[in-house]
């Protein structure tokens, strides 16, 4: 019935249950899953940051390095973006191993990691459309009605432009 399922995991409980389903499915069917976790261009969140300098998931910048040069002093530190590129990153490979290892804890054997970048619901409609997915697996995240007014959520987006079926799991 499924040959190509996509599991999305935004590291949330809900994101964690849908992996966790997926995985399930996947065993059930002998079907390829895809773990994907979705890079967007938001701030990292304070305890993402605590976590990472926690775990060590990205190492300590080293004091700032200045040269000189024809143009004046020149600043070899690297910038908040660049520092946040590498620490979403970091969260994202964490993220993605520990979701293969809960899909493959319910049956799953064909796992791959797939790591997107952009708008959440945009790269994975777009992942479903490349990869053929026969379905998709994805949290429901509860932002109340007034949430969901403002922002919309990624699981109703990735419903209704998706040309497979989609699993909303809470």
């Amino acid at each position: 019935m499924f040959k190509k399922i996509l599991a999305a995991n935004d590291g949330s409980d809900h994101g964690r249950q849908a992996t966790r389903v997926a995985g399930n499915l996947a065993g059930r069917y002998d079907a390829e899953l895809f773990v994907a976790h979705v890079i967007t261009d938001k701030p990292v969140p304070e305890e993402m940051r605590r976590m990472a300098e926690v775990e060590h998931l990205v190492k300590e910048p080293k004091p700032e390095a200045e040269a000189e040069s024809s143009l004046g002093r020149l600043s070899l530190k690297p910038s908040r973006d660049a520092l946040d590129q590498q620490l979403k990153s970091a969260i994202a490979a964490r993220l993605l191993e520990q979701s293969v290892s809960l899909a493959q804890g319910e049956g799953a054997t064909k796992v791959q990691p797939l790591e997107l970048e952009g708008d959440a619901a945009e790269a994975l409609v777009a992942a479903v459309a490349e990869r053929g997915i026969d379905l998709v697996v994805i949290g429901s995240r509860s932002f109340g009605p007034l949430g969901r007014l403002m922002h919309g959520s990624v699981s109703t987006k990735v419903s209704h432009e998706s040309r497979c079926p989609c699993l909303i799991v809470k």
